[in-house]
């Protein structure tokens, strides 16, 4: 099951308003437990959003698992590179994608789900990163042009 992040605050608010966590299936671990998880897991922009959404009645997509889409290798490491320096970075370890941050202090796998299209491997996503060539035939990755170094 993925929880995206409304359906944890419409936990979080439920245990918070009644004080009754025997509905919800934790097991056996305290709500609380789930409420600090929860705050560490997710940025404090999402968890604004996520709020104003709901007080607001605004009717939002539900994040999904998407199906990995097969890339050949030499194309996953046309993808790898510098972004931002020292702030962006996509590595190819041990076969697999990664979406580096801060002077490599944040590590998040990414797998294809199209062409030229990621997704985070374990966290709710709605809109796919986008990694491709822009006009001048220079990767691009949340538009930022790739390093030639």
């Amino acid at each position: 099951m993925i929880w995206g992040c409304r359906d944890l605050l419409f936990v979080l608010m439920h245990v918070w308003l009644t004080g009754n966590d025997s509905s919800i299936n934790t097991r056996r671990q305290p709500a609380r437990w789930i409420g600090c998880l929860f705050i560490k897991a997710i940025s404090q922009y999402r968890l604004g959003n996520a709020l104003s959404d709901i007080l607001h009645y605004i009717d939002v997509e539900n994040p999904a698992k998407r199906e990995e889409f097969p890339i050949d290798e030499s194309k996953l490491k046309e993808c790898c590179g510098t972004y931002l320096k020292d702030k962006i970075q996509v590595e190819l370890i041990n076969g697999k994608l990664y979406f580096t941050r801060f002077v490599g202090n944040l590590h998040i796998e990414i797998y294809p789900v199209g062409e030229g299209l990621f997704v985070r491997r374990y966290c709710d996503q709605v809109h796919p990163y986008s990694i491709a060539e822009n006009e001048n035939g220079k990767m691009t990755f949340l538009g930022y042009v790739k390093d030639k170094s």
